[in-house]
């Protein structure tokens, strides 16, 4: 096993409790699905707080949160749209 991909975003971070200490541990990578959950983070207020805060767009503030954890090697979400994944990797930054 070289690396774990499992859902991890704002809303559902359990994995960050508890599966990213299991994979520093054992020197995994992580792949973490869903970092848009579904699209439900754009119209979540409390997520809406968080990314005002950062000056970024709910997508951005996203990627943002997910990728801050450093056992997280990639964050995946769905796009449609180039400028979907432009305003992604604004959040990766």
């Amino acid at each position: 096993l070289d690396m774990v991909m499992y859902p991890l975003n704002y809303l559902r971070p359990d994995a960050a409790t508890r599966l990213l200490p299991l994979v520093k541990e054992h020197g995994l990578g992580f792949v973490a699905m869903k970092a848009l959950a579904r699209g439900e983070v754009l119209t979540d207020p409390g997520f809406r707080t968080y990314a005002d805060s950062a000056s970024l767009t709910p997508a951005a503030a996203s990627f943002r949160w997910t990728l801050q954890h450093a056992e997280v090697s990639v964050a995946l979400g769905a796009v449609n749209a180039v400028e979907e994944i432009e305003e992604n990797v604004r959040g990766s930054a």
